[in-house]
Parts: C-alpha cells; sequence; structure tokens
C-alpha cells in the first residue's frame, strides 16, 4: 500500500467526504470526492459487489466526458510507473497499480487515521503488520487515567512502556499525542 500512496501523490490525488457502507456479503462499500491537486475532480463509488469502481460527476461545473477523459490519463500516467514488488501470502508478485487501487489505498489510510485519531486516548498504539494494536492498562484508557490521577503521573507511567516499545523498534502511531500530555520520546 505504501508504493500506492506514492502513486498517488505523485498523481496529486487526495480523497474527502468519505461515506462507507455495508455492500455484498459484508464487504465495505463506500462514496468519496476525488480531488487532483487540491480541486475537485470526481467522486468515486465503490459498490462492493466484486466489480470496478464507477467514477462520476463530482459537480456541475464538468461532464461525464471530462471525468472519463481525466479518468483515461490517470489511468495512462499509472501505466507509465514502474511495476513493484508486493507479497500476497508467501507468494512475490510483480504489481502494477490502477485507478481502483489508488482510490482504495487513499480511501484505506483516510479511515484508518480517523480511526488512529479515535482510539490515540485508549492507549499506547503500536503498528503492527496489518495495522495497530493497542496496549492497554488495567487502570483504564489514557483519557479516564488523567481524570484520576494527575497528568504528571499518567506521563510517567507512560514513559516507561514507551521508551520499551520504542527500544523494540516498534512504531507507536499516537506519539504526538503521548508528548502532548508529558511523554518524552
Amino acid at each position: 500500500m505504501k508504493q500506492t500512496l506514492k502513486h498517488a501523490e505523485q498523481l496529486g490525488l487526495t480523497v474527502k467526504n468519505i461515506k462507507t457502507f455495508e455492500g455484498h456479503d459484508t464487504m465495505q462499500g463506500f462514496n468519496a470526492t476525488v480531488y487532483l491537486n487540491g480541486k475537485k475532480a470526481f467522486h468515486a463509488y465503490e459498490a462492493a459487489h466484486g466489480g470496478c469502481m464507477e467514477y462520476r460527476v463530482a459537480d456541475g461545473n464538468s461532464n461525464y466526458r471530462e471525468v472519463n477523459d481525466l479518468i483515461q490519463e490517470l489511468e495512462e500516467k499509472l501505466k507509465t510507473f514502474p511495476k513493484y514488488k508486493t507479497t500476497l501470502g508467501t507468494k512475490e508478485y510483480d504489481f502494477q497499480d490502477n485507478l481502483d487501487c489508488v482510490i482504495d489505498a487513499l480511501v484505506s489510510r483516510a479511515l484508518e487515521d480517523k480511526q488512529i485519531a479515535r482510539d490515540s486516548k485508549k492507549g499506547i498504539l503500536i503498528e503492527v503488520q496489518n495495522g495497530y494494536s493497542i496496549l492497554k492498562f488495567k487502570a483504564g484508557t489514557i483519557t479516564a487515567m488523567l481524570k484520576k490521577y494527575k497528568q504528571e503521573a499518567v506521563a510517567m507511567m507512560l514513559q516507561g512502556h514507551v521508551a520499551k516499545e520504542l527500544k523494540a523498534g516498534n512504531k507507536i502511531l499516537n506519539l504526538e499525542y503521548l508528548k502532548s500530555i508529558g511523554v518524552k520520546a
């Protein structure tokens, strides 16, 4: 996904206004507005039925032909990017992104960022292979501990756990929040 997100950045693509829903066989579908270099470009719709995404006009200032031409232009640019290696299970494959892959990666990252923001006050968020785990405490969430104990005491307690995780080479996803309450890294 990292390479796909780099491709999105190279193309100047971002997504906003993401709405998710349960699609076919509990797959997650979404609607999102796609921006090109900060300007609203088109609307992406993933119906979660196993087919390709649909792209639609995002506002009254463009028409379907313009959106279709833009989609084709983006697909052609993606074909010029070099293939990269990706691992699925135990096998490694050469992979070439298409626009569906890029938009799906942008939506996934945005949803993950939103979830990280929600979970950042629950405990220490440690990156794992396919997401993150939350190091929780018997005393409750960080928010609950801050209500019950002095901030300095909570920060000192968290400091030891943060130091241990960093020493082990683990990436802490909510480190900025932890720093904001007095944890040093």
